[in-house]
């Protein structure tokens, strides 16, 4: 249920999510490995008619509590007066999706103000495509996805500030997305939130039994440029261009691997 005023039937939506039975999520957060094995289990409650699907993650917890420390120490948490909730983009991010790249290039950050109201959603959609420019046929990253998001980009919850001191690269390998960046400059922003669940949907057919490899790696320098739109792009209004050079560090030795049960996440959608 959507909490607001009906019921939405998700699994019309996210059919292969609800298909999958077994996936291996692994990676490394700046260098420190983790990993979550999921497994789906069809149960149902003492006295109950409706039965439903219980994932179940295991890991190494010592492991995996070490990765997700790392991925929290180059965030600052603030506080302000103001119950203010905003996100701050900033100049020089980039997503890329296969050979389909979306860059931040507009002159200084993004500010997205009121992200909690849903009333702004539509201005913040506008403003997101005012700023960023469409690259296809790029040459391929090194995994499907790749995400960079530099040093003080920020996220703002009412009384509450995140903002992140490092840049930060984070991959995905494992999946078939190319596409998805042209479907979503084509989509309203009414349909935003249906089209990103089919593709995410799309995105997960033929993923049971497979592994999804997630990295993040910080870096303390990056070097901006400039450039102007080159041919294969769909130019938004943009000014400066920017890139970004991203410095690896070596991962430290790996832990043993003594994995243990962690925790239990039940699907809300009932058979």
């Amino acid at each position: 249920q959507t909490g607001i005023d009906k019921e939405v039937q998700l699994d019309n939506w996210i059919q292969n999510l609800i298909n999958l039975e077994t996936l291996t999520v692994k990676g490394k957060i700046d260098g420190k490995p983790y990993s979550y094995e999921l497994t789906r289990e069809l149960e149902q409650d003492e006295g109950k008619e409706d039965a439903y699907y219980a994932y179940l993650m295991t890991t190494n917890t010592a492991q995996t509590r070490a990765a997700w420390q790392a991925l929290t120490d180059p965030l600052n948490a603030t506080t302000q007066a103001a119950d203010d909730s905003y996100l701050v983009i900033k100049n020089g991010s980039y997503l890329q999706v296969g050979t389909e790249k979306l860059e931040f290039e507009r002159a200084g950050d993004l500010k997205l103000d009121n992200i909690h109201d849903g009333a702004s959603l539509n201005a913040a959609m506008d403003a997101i495509r005012a700023a960023v420019v469409l690259r296809t046929g790029v040459a391929e990253a090194e995994t499907p996805v790749e995400i960079f998001l530099p040093a003080g980009t920020t996220l703002a919850l009412g009384s509450s500030v995140v903002t992140l001191e490092r840049d930060a690269t984070v991959t995905a390998d494992g999946l078939e997305v190319n596409g998805v960046l042209s479907k979503l400059q084509t989509t309203g922003n009414a349909d935003m939130l249906k089209t990103a669940l089919i593709m995410m949907n799309e995105a997960l057919a033929g993923m049971n039994g497979k592994t999804l490899t997630v990295n993040v790696e910080f870096c303390d320098h990056a070097h901006v440029g400039s450039g102007a739109v080159r041919e294969n792009e769909t130019a938004l209004p943009t000014s400066a261009a920017a890139r970004s050079v991203k410095m690896k560090r070596p991962p430290p030795a790996p832990s043993p691997a003594t994995t243990t049960r962690s925790s239990t996440a039940r699907s809300a959608i009932e058979r």
